[in-house]
């Protein structure tokens, strides 16, 4: 938004309600812009005027630094300020005026700052779809691209290479199709996802392939729309912009913090630091007791911050996270063989073997029995 001349921080350069068109001894020069870039600044010994013809133009001050006006009309500017008009849309004509005897300089500019590149660009989506995962077993896939797979509801158990990986719903796995193998074990009673296969200029990042990363509630923003409509009339472009919005939003969070990669283990990205370090005391703590309280205390923030939290970052409550976080929890328990399935319930803090059960098959769509027998079939 640019500001107007009638704004108050105009009146350092010039006054926008001068009258000077009575005055027939002022010189004259018109001039009509076509380019919006700035090649030279003018400055004159005593005041000037500014008379708009035709168009809307854009009054740039240059004071050390930039300074730009809205400028429809006539304006006076005081002497030995340096200023240049461009156009706003595709021209703008207008007249200068000046008094007969005074000096003019005019200034070349030369932008020194930075220029905007763009780091992340995607070349082309080559398919995309919504079904159930299992059908991407089957499915033939280029071995030179990524593959984008996101959970919309239910969860599964998949082979990433030789990793065991649990995807549940609202997760996102980006898979380097030249060197990774992708195969569901298991799923729950439904499991849907959204699948896209894509290339890119630049190569993404290692650190964010192959591992499951559980998106963000502005991700999930960005993706839902596009799991809802990708069987309708969906535009491609648009489908290109998101799914470019999505990896750059992911990497800037990648950017920011990665925790170490140790295998293909699931990588939260969280907008808050705050909230990255709850979760992260949550995740490493979750066979002891851990109440709102304790984190209240132990991250000297309120009861009721630690809520706003789980809501802006994740759209589930606290005691849905802990719950589902000790759910995930448990199949690790199962797999290592180690534990009954009465020690992991205790383990993990649910209140019944029975109550563990009831969660466990919620969540995963099949039975703590059933999950054990693949597991050691496996």
């Amino acid at each position: 938004m640019y500001k107007k001349t009638s704004n108050a921080s105009f009146l350092l350069y010039g006054n926008p309600t001068a009258s000077f068109l009575e005055d027939k001894t002022l010189i004259q020069h018109k001039a009509t812009k076509y380019s919006k870039k700035i090649q030279r600044y003018y400055s004159y010994s005593f005041d000037s005027y500014v008379r708009i013809e035709e168009g809307i133009g854009l009054l740039v001050i240059y004071d050390d630094k930039k300074y730009e006006f809205l400028i429809n009309s006539q304006i006076k500017i005081n002497k030995d300020v340096k200023f240049s008009i461009i156009p706003i849309d595709d021209h703008v004509k207008f007249t200068i005026y000046h008094e007969q005897q005074q000096n003019y300089k005019y200034y070349n500019y030369n932008d020194d700052s930075k220029k905007i590149e763009q780091k992340f660009r995607l070349n082309n989506i080559y398919s995309y779809s919504y079904s159930d995962i299992k059908a991407l077993n089957s499915e033939y896939k280029p071995n030179k691209y990524y593959e984008l797979i996101f959970i919309d509801c239910g969860s599964c158990l998949a082979m990433i290479n030789d990793q065991q990986v649990d995807l549940e719903q609202n997760d996102i796995c980006i898979i380097d199709l030249a060197n990774t193998s992708f195969k569901t074990i298991e799923t729950s009673k439904q499991c849907n996802c959204l699948h896209m296969i894509f290339d890119s200029e630049q190569p993404i990042d290692q650190s964010m392939l192959n591992k499951h990363i559980h998106a963000t509630k502005n991700i999930l923003e960005l993706i839902k729309p596009l799991a809802n409509n990708v069987n309708k009339d969906y535009e491609y472009d648009l489908y290109l912009t998101t799914l470019q919005l999505i990896i750059i939003s992911l990497l800037q969070k990648n950017t920011k913090k990665m925790p170490p990669a140790s295998g293909p283990k699931a990588v939260n990205y969280y907008d808050n630091d705050s909230f990255r370090k709850i979760v992260s005391f949550i995740d490493e703590n979750l066979d002891s007791t851990i109440t709102i309280e304790l984190l209240c205390h132990r991250f000297g923030i309120s009861h009721g911050s630690i809520i706003n939290l789980f809501n802006e970052n994740l759209n589930i409550t606290y005691k849905k996270y802990l719950t589902d976080a000790r759910l995930r929890k448990s199949k690790e328990l199962i797999r290592s063989q180690h534990y009954s399935i009465d020690d992991i319930a205790t383990k993990l803090g649910f209140r019944s073997t029975y109550y563990f059960s009831k969660k466990f098959y919620e969540l995963f769509g099949l039975t703590v029995n059933e999950y054990a027998r693949k597991t050691y079939q496996d």
